[in-house]
């Protein structure tokens, strides 16, 4: 490890400081190196005044495995943790820069670097480069380095920015090999022209290839362009195309390994210029063995062909054709026993020793469905005429098969036939491949049957159309007419939609693209009007012309008429909008505004439509509250309650009430909000009088409440020593210690509302183990609630960050609450959900007297308390208020469910 000089080692006093601070322990080299530095000499100072911000963000920077730098104060002292430490190489700035001033440590780069530093401390925002060459000395010299980063403000405890964190990546190998890469495929193009190549690329899901300019010139093909593969087959001379065909089916099999090797004749389109090249490639799979890409060269090799096919031609047909031909080929005589099966023929048919087979009759491997066919197909052939059968199975060894077979007499015309021969080409992929497609157009028409799509092709040459069933029902068709024309089709068209249509048609046809329109039908059969979305596309052959049109249509005509009803009921909404006194809004869903009534400008004499306005109406205390409960709404879809004072024209801030709504889809999307701003300032200003008394008066009324509680203590000291002499004067002393205790909660609760509505009730953070907590709480309440056993269940093992007071308050409430509203049942459930979706949650369930549906809503408002329990039990309605505010302070949410006369259950939920 490399040490720091001893001028930075910190005394042993020093030292003893550094390790009591947390954030320096663990951290690798660096949290050690930071540990042993002299920050007392530093530009910063000594480490136990630092600011927390500091702290906080070099506990963040040594215990990441990702590369962390900070700069650090107005002289930018460098930070850097053991990620980072790589990237400085040896010889270098290591370990000297470690609290050195940002200029002094990168005085080669600082001309790069103090711009950016200085942009995110001006303006405090980040900011990202990405594979940006900034030299940097290190290993004795200066290095080209790329990285990748970001410079991001950190800020101190008064939200100003007063340091710089960079994260980042060195990404040198990264680029250097992109480098390399580029030269290589340079090398590989210079290759590819001196060795006179011609590559090509192929994309099974578009079914189009691209190739060089060679590739392109030998296929006659237009340059710069895609293209369909049947226009390159085409090229192909036609004795090859189906040798071709076969090697690219087989090659496009994940069996086959994917390489393709194979020799075949062009004629170019144009000259006629025949061609003899060799194609060697390969394809690639996917995951699922299904082929994504196949690419490859093509080399001319027409005089090499011609020299083999001139010694070739010199050896007997027979072998020729027997041993080379890729088909099966058997040879029978004239009872058709087989003779001889060329190697491909053993292996396709999977044929281990030719022996068994030899003088075989040939019908009798083909199985007892086919020998009748197979036997004339013999007598066919002794008469000198050739057959022909398409996908004939035959099973070997268990396994399915089909075949094309051509069944041959051999011999010269006119004279006896005393030989056959049978040439079997296995076509069982392409059985499988039309069978698949044929399943898969079954299922396609299931689909958009299912979906109400219907699906129709146009004939550009004869202007016939074919329709799908559902197309044809659509427009009003009988189901069973096949001579619909075109003209069928668009004189249903309303005119007031023909010139919209017929146009976007004929701009797809001229820029070879799809085209959606929307257009209104008057029905064949009724003369109902109807709503049709169309989209369709042309195809073209191989000299650019359009032959066929095809696509599908929609009847969207319910969707038109519930967007005609959503247009009329908004209409509605923003005319009665404007009739109230209230500020209405109206946003999409993602808050973005959309509508403001006309009450909004005669208010503030702005458009609150401008996202600037808000700024200068909001009182800048409300804002943040304002914006958090906002975005909460935006995310979970619950209603939108905040209180802000509102600035009107002449600059005085008013208190107003905000609530908001989310309208809501069928399928419980939220698709728009829609709220109000009520003026409530009078009625504000009245409750902070009220709350002003209330505070007064309660402090007043806690100095002769404690002295009257000592007197009452004093006398039950007294009555306990006189024994039964005092009994009764006992009972009344501590019924009066009870309502003194009674009145003191009470007087504590009032202070709570008063604190809550002015804005000062305090939180004191810290964090605690929440089962603890929560079972001492409940064993302390336990033995004041002698009719009445809590029953706990559950736990969660999690620490939580919270005021322990004010929480053990919310439970102590909500268990009173049970306990009070229960007095004919003996059992409290008390539960504890362990942390999900980052929350814990606490359910309290009683068997009391439960809430009605009318009350249930409001139990949480200040001062409510349900009118048929008013007199019958104690209270003034504000221990459930003090109780949701703490939960809302700490980001929980407090809820309840109840049913009258079933008891209720009361639930509270904390961030973990």
């Amino acid at each position: 490890m490399n040490t720091l000089p001893h001028d930075k080692i910190e005394t042993s006093k020093e030292n003893s400081m550094t390790e009591s601070l947390k954030f320096l322990s663990g951290g690798g080299e660096m949290g050690a190196l930071m540990r042993a530095y002299n920050w007392q000499s530093s530009l910063i100072g000594r480490a136990d005044k630092w600011p927390q911000s500091l702290l906080t963000t070099l506990g963040i920077l040594l215990n990441s495995k990702f590369p962390m730098f900070l700069f650090w104060g107005s002289q930018h002292v460098c930070f850097y943790n053991d990620a980072y430490r790589p990237s400085l190489g040896n010889e270098g700035k290591h370990p000297s820069m470690l609290g050195m001033k940002g200029e002094e440590a990168w005085p080669e780069i600082w001309h790069i670097i103090k711009p950016l530093i200085n942009q995110v401390l001006t303006d405090g925002e980040a900011t990202w480069s990405e594979d940006q060459l900034i030299p940097i000395y290190r290993n004795a010299k200066i290095e080209d380095v790329y990285w990748t980063f970001s410079y991001s403000p950190v800020k101190d405890e008064s939200g100003l920015p007063v340091g710089v964190f960079v994260a980042c990546t060195e990404t040198t190998e990264k680029v250097n090999n992109f480098h390399k890469i580029a030269e290589s495929n340079n090398q590989l193009e210079f290759a590819i022209e001196a060795t006179e190549l011609g590559t090509w690329d192929y994309n099974p899901l578009t079914n189009k290839f691209t190739g060089n300019t060679r590739f392109k010139d030998w296929f006659g093909l237009p340059h710069g362009e895609e293209i369909d593969l049947s226009i390159g087959m085409n090229v192909i001379a036609e004795n090859d195309r189906n040798l071709v065909a076969q090697a690219f089916q087989r090659t496009m099999q994940y069996e086959s390994g994917g390489l393709y090797d194979i020799e075949y004749s062009t004629i170019h389109p144009v000259t006629k210029q025949e061609r003899i090249v060799r194609a060697k490639g390969r394809a690639w799979f996917g995951e699922d063995k299904t082929a994504y890409r196949f690419n490859g060269t093509l080399q001319d090799i027409t005089e090499q062909a011609s020299a083999r096919k001139e010694i070739e031609a010199s050896e007997a047909f027979n072998r020729t054709i027997l041993e080379n031909s890729p088909d099966c080929l058997k040879v029978l005589d004239r009872e058709g026993r087989i003779q001889y099966i060329n190697f491909n023929g053993l292996c396709q048919m999977e044929i281990d020793d030719f022996s068994t087979f030899k003088n075989k009759n040939w019908w009798t491997i083909w199985g007892s469905e086919n020998e009748a066919l197979v036997k004339a197909s013999v007598d066919k052939a002794l008469r000198g005429e050739t057959a022909q059968f398409t996908a004939l199975r035959l099973t070997a060894k268990g396994i399915p098969k089909w075949w094309d077979v051509v069944v041959s007499p051999i011999g010269k015309p006119g004279e006896p036939v005393q030989q056959i021969i049978s040439v079997s080409r296995d076509v069982t992929e392409k059985k499988k491949s039309e069978e698949a497609i044929e399943k898969m157009a079954a299922h396609l028409k299931h689909a958009t049957d299912s979906a109400g799509v219907g699906t129709w092709s146009l004939n550009l040459q004869t202007q016939k159309l074919e329709w799908s069933f559902l197309h044809k029902k659509m427009w009003g068709y009988d189901e069973h007419r096949n001579d619909l024309t075109y003209e069928d089709w668009h004189k249903l068209i309303l005119p007031a939609d023909k010139e919209l249509a017929f146009k976007r048609v004929e701009d797809a046809r001229i820029n070879h693209s799809f085209y959606e329109v929307e257009y209104r039908i008057n029905k064949a059969d009724d003369n109902v009007i109807r709503s049709i979305r169309s989209v369709g596309k042309y195809y073209y052959n191989d000299k650019g012309q359009a032959e066929t049109l095809t696509g599908i249509s929609v009847d969207i005509t319910e969707q038109k008429q519930a967007e005609e009803k959503i247009k009329e009921s908004e209409e509605r909404f923003r005319s009665l909008a404007e009739t109230l006194p209230h500020l209405v809004w109206m946003t999409d869903e993602k808050g973005k505004y959309e509508y403001a009534s006309s009450q909004w400008e005669k208010y503030s004499g702005l458009d609150p439509l401008k996202e600037e306005t808000w700024q200068q109406l909001i009182y800048p205390d409300d804002m943040q509250t304002m914006m958090v409960t906002w975005e909460k709404s935006l995310i979970t879809g619950i209603d939108y309650h905040a209180e802000a004072r509102l600035k009107n024209k002449q600059g005085e801030y008013l208190w107003h009430i905000v609530h908001g709504i989310a309208i809501k889809s069928k399928d419980d999307k939220i698709v728009k909000w829609i709220g109000t701003f009520t003026n409530i300032h009078d009625q504000k200003i009245k409750e902070e009088k009220k709350d002003e008394f209330i505070s007064i008066a309660s402090h007043e009324l806690k100095t002769p409440l404690t002295i009257a509680k000592t007197y009452i203590q004093l006398l039950l000291q007294t009555f306990e020593e006189s024994g039964k002499e005092k009994k009764r004067e006992m009972i009344y002393a501590t019924k009066a210690n009870a309502s003194i205790d009674r009145l003191n909660r009470l007087i504590s609760e009032l202070l709570d509302v008063s604190k809550i509505q002015s804005g000062n009730l305090p939180l004191h953070i810290t964090s605690f183990n929440f089962d603890e907590m929560f079972i001492d709480t409940i064993e302390n309440l336990q033995h004041t609630f002698p009719k009445h056993s809590i029953i706990h269940s559950g736990e969660t093992k999690k620490q939580v960050s919270g005021d322990k007071e004010r929480l053990q308050q919310v439970i102590i409430n909500l268990i009173n609450n049970a306990t009070k509203y229960s007095p004919n049942a003996d059992k409290i459930f008390v539960h504890i959900s362990d942390c999900e979706n980052g929350e814990i949650k606490v359910e309290i369930k009683d068997s009391g007297i439960g809430i009605s549906k009318n009350d249930l809503g409001k139990i949480f408002e200040r001062y409510y308390r349900v009118e048929n329990m008013t007199g019958q039990f104690q209270g003034l309605g504000i221990g459930l208020f003090i109780s949701s505010e703490i939960i809302r302070r700490h980001n929980g949410k407090l809820w309840a469910e109840s049913e009258l006369g079933a008891g209720s259950t009361f639930y509270f939920t904390l961030p973990c």
